[in-house]
C-alpha cells in the first residue's frame, strides 16, 4: 500500500517519463502487489488523476513489461457497459487515453492483433452506447487510432471536432517520440507541426537469373530446377502448411494454469500473501472450484472438508472485486457435491463465536444455495417462481401476491390430474429431489437446534449480530422447507418451523420480522401431495407444542396493516389470506 502511494504520488508530481521509468519501473519488477496495483488501479484511472498521467502510466508498465496486463486490464473495463455508467466523466477519460497510449506504445512483436482487436471494438461499441457526446468522441479517437495502427483509419469526417483531436494529442504529448509507433507518428496524433516524411524504401537488387549449362544435374522428373521455379513451387504449395487453430483462447499463455486436482486446488488457496503471483493464484483457485468440485474427482470426499474451511478462512487480502461470490459459489458447490462432510463443518462455522458475521452468512448462505442445487431448482438467486414466504421475503426481491402460492399448487393438481385429447404442453423432465433424504436429519433439525442453544449467550454479547444471526437463520429454516417439497416427515419440519418462528412475528426489529411472517407463510402455505390438508392441518395436527390457533393469524393479519415495513405488511395480509374468517 505505501509503495503504490509513493509510486502514484510521484506519477502525480511529474511529467517526465525517463524520470518515473528510472525510479519506479525496479519496484514494479519486484513488487507482485504493486504490479497488480499498477495494472489494476493506476493505469484504469482508479486513482482519480488528470487524463494526461493516463500515458505516463502506461509507458512506466511497458517499461516495466507490463504491457500485456496492462492492455488486459484496460480492455475489460473499456468494454464494460455496466462499469462505464457506474463512474464519472473523468475516469472515462482517464480510461480512454489509456488505451490511445497503448495503441500508440504497441509493439507487433508482443501484441496479439485479434485479441486487441475483440476488445476495442467491444469497448468502441459499448461507449458509442453512452448518453454523453464525450464518450461517443472519445470512442471514435480509438476507433481511428487502431485504424490508423492497422493502416485502415475509418473517415468519421465531421463527427470528430479538432479540438476532440486536439484533447488526443494532448494526453499523448508526453510519450517520448522514438518510442511510439511509427504510424502515430505520421498521422495526427503526433504533437509536432509537420510530421517527419518516412525514409524511402530500401531498392531491391534485380536478382540475376542463373545461367545453366548444358552438362548441369538436373532432379529426376523436373524439367526446370532453378532457384525461382523451386521458391515459386514451396511458396504456392499449402499440402505442409499447418493450419491455424482459429478457437485458441490462449488459455495456455494465463500467468497461472489452472488445477486439475483437488490438493492442488487447496494448495493454491492456502499459499501466502508473500509468493509469487499470489493474487493470480488466488483468482484462478475461486474461479475454477465449482467447475472442478462438481467433476467429482475420487478424493472429493477426503478433500471437501479441508477445502471448505480454506474457503470460508480465506480473506480478501487482494481486494478482489468478486471475492465473496466467488467464495460462495464455491461453498455451495461443495455443499451440494459433499453435503454430509461440508454441512456439518458449515453449522459449526455458523455458531461460531470466533468467526465475523460476514463470514458467519456466507457459512449460512452457502447451506441454502446448496439444498436448492441438490433439490435441482438451480441456486437461491436464480429461482424467479420462488413464493413470497420463503426467500423474497427476507431478501426484499419480487412483488408477487401471496395468492401465487395458492396457484403454483393448483397447478401443481392440475398437472397430476389425468387428460384426455391432444397435450398442447410437452412434459418437461423432472430431476430427483436428492435434497429431501438430508433435509430433517442434515439440514433442518441440527440449524434449529442450534439456534435455540446459542440464543441467549449471543444476545447478551452481541445483540444486534444476534438480530441478525436468527433473522438469516430462520430464513434458511423456511428455505430448507421450500426445498423439502413433498419429503417424508416434512409436515414436521412445517410445524416445527410455524411454532419457532411465530415468536418473531412481532418482533421490533423489521428484518426479523420480516423473516418470521416470510417462514410463516412457507409453513401454512406447505401442502404434502397425498392429503392436501393445507393450514387447518398444520394447525390442527398438534405435532409441535406453541402452535398458533385461526384467531392468532387473523389477529396478526388485522394488527399488521399498519406495519411501518412495507414487506413485513404485505406478508402479514397474506397470512390473512390463508386463514380468512369462519376458517
Amino acid at each position: 500500500g505505501s509503495a503504490c502511494r509513493y509510486a502514484t504520488s510521484l506519477l502525480e508530481a511529474t511529467d517526465s517519463p525517463q524520470t518515473l521509468s528510472t525510479i519506479i519501473t525496479k519496484r514494479l519488477q519486484k513488487c507482485p502487489v504493486l504490479r497488480s496495483k499498477w495494472t489494476d488501479d493506476v493505469v484504469t484511472g482508479r486513482t482519480r488523476l488528470n487524463h494526461t498521467k493516463a500515458s505516463l502510466s502506461v509507458y512506466v508498465a511497458k517499461r516495466a513489461g507490463l504491457y500485456t496486463e496492462a492492455l488486459a486490464s484496460c480492455s475489460k473495463k473499456w468494454r464494460d457497459v455496466a462499469f462505464l455508467q457506474s463512474v464519472d466523466d473523468d475516469r472515462r477519460a482517464f480510461l480512454a487515453t489509456s488505451i490511445l497510449a497503448l495503441l500508440a506504445l504497441s509493439d507487433p512483436v508482443d501484441v496479439d492483433v485479434n485479441t486487441t482487436l475483440s476488445g476495442v471494438v467491444s469497448g468502441v461499441s459499448a461507449c458509442l452506447d453512452l448518453n454523453d457526446e464525450r464518450d461517443r468522441a472519445r470512442a471514435m479517437l480509438v476507433g481511428d487510432a487502431f485504424g490508423t495502427l492497422v493502416g485502415r483509419a475509418p473517415d468519421f469526417g465531421d463527427l470528430l471536432s479538432e479540438s476532440d483531436r486536439a484533447w488526443a494529442r494532448e494526453g499523448l504529448s508526453v510519450l517520448p517520440v522514438d518510442e511510439v509507433h511509427a504510424a502515430f507518428r505520421n498521422s495526427h496524433y503526433s504533437s509536432s507541426e509537420e510530421a517527419p516524411t518516412p525514409p524511402p524504401p530500401p531498392v531491391e537488387k534485380k536478382k540475376t537469373k542463373k545461367k545453366r549449362s548444358p552438362d548441369d544435374v538436373l532432379e529426376s522428373g523436373s524439367e526446370s530446377s532453378d532457384d525461382e521455379s523451386v521458391e515459386s513451387a514451396s511458396t504456392l504449395s499449402d499440402d505442409n502448411l499447418e493450419a491455424y487453430d482459429l478457437e485458441d483462447d490462449g488459455a495456455d499463455l494465463v500467468p497461472v494454469q489452472p488445477p486439475k486436482y483437488l490438493r492442488d486446488l487447496l494448495k493454491l488457496i492456502n499459499e501466502g500473501a508473500d509468493q509469487e503471483l499470489a493474487r493470480e493464484r488466488l483468482q484462478m483457485a475461486l474461479a475454477t472450484c465449482p467447475a472442478l468440485v462438481r467433476s467429482r474427482p475420487a478424493d472429493l470426499k477426503d478433500v471437501a472438508r479441508d477445502l471448505a474451511h480454506a474457503i470460508l478462512a480465506t480473506e480478501n487480502r487482494f481486494d478482489l472485486e468478486d471475492f465473496s461470490e466467488k467464495s460462495r459459489t464455491s461453498l455451495a458447490a461443495l455443499t451440494a457435491c459433499r453435503p454430509v462432510e461440508v454441512v456439518r463443518y458449515l453449522q459449526l462455522s455458523f455458531f461460531d463465536k470466533e468467526l465475523g458475521l460476514n463470514k458467519r452468512l456466507d457459512a449460512l448462505q452457502a447451506m441454502v444455495d446448496g439444498a436448492y442445487e441438490l433439490a435441482g431448482r438451480g441456486r437461491l438467486a436464480e429461482n424467479e417462481d420462488m413464493p413470497d414466504g420463503t426467500a423474497k421475503a427476507l431478501l426484499g426481491v419480487g412483488s408477487t401476491r401471496s395468492r401465487k402460492l395458492l396457484d403454483t399448487s393448483d397447478t401443481k393438481v392440475l398437472e397430476r390430474t389425468r387428460r384426455w385429447g391432444y397435450r398442447r404442453t410437452a412434459l418437461q423432465p423432472s430431476s430427483p429431489n436428492l435434497f429431501a433424504q438430508h433435509a430433517a436429519s442434515l439440514f433442518f433439525f441440527p440449524l434449529l437446534r442450534g439456534i435455540v442453544e446459542h440464543w441467549a449467550p449471543l444476545q447478551k454479547r452481541h445483540p444486534h449480530h444476534a438480530t441478525v444471526l436468527r433473522a438469516r437463520a430462520v430464513h434458511a429454516l423456511a428455505c430448507f422447507l421450500d426445498c423439502a417439497s413433498s419429503a417424508p416427515g416434512s409436515q414436521a419440519l412445517a410445524s416445527h418451523l410455524l411454532a419457532f418462528a411465530w415468536r418473531d412475528v412481532r418482533s421490533e426489529d423489521a428484518a426479523l420480522r420480516r423473516a418470521a411472517r416470510g417462514a410463516a407463510l412457507t409453513a401454512l402455505a406447505w401442502r404434502p401431495c397425498d392429503d392436501g390438508g393445507g393450514a387447518l392441518a398444520l394447525l390442527a395436527g398438534g405435532i409441535c407444542a406453541d402452535l398458533p390457533s385461526p384467531e392468532d393469524v387473523r389477529s396478526l393479519a388485522y394488527e399488521g396493516r399498519d406495519d411501518p415495513d412495507d414487506a413485513a405488511r404485505r406478508l402479514a395480509l397474506a397470512l390473512g389470506e390463508l386463514c380468512p374468517a369462519g376458517f
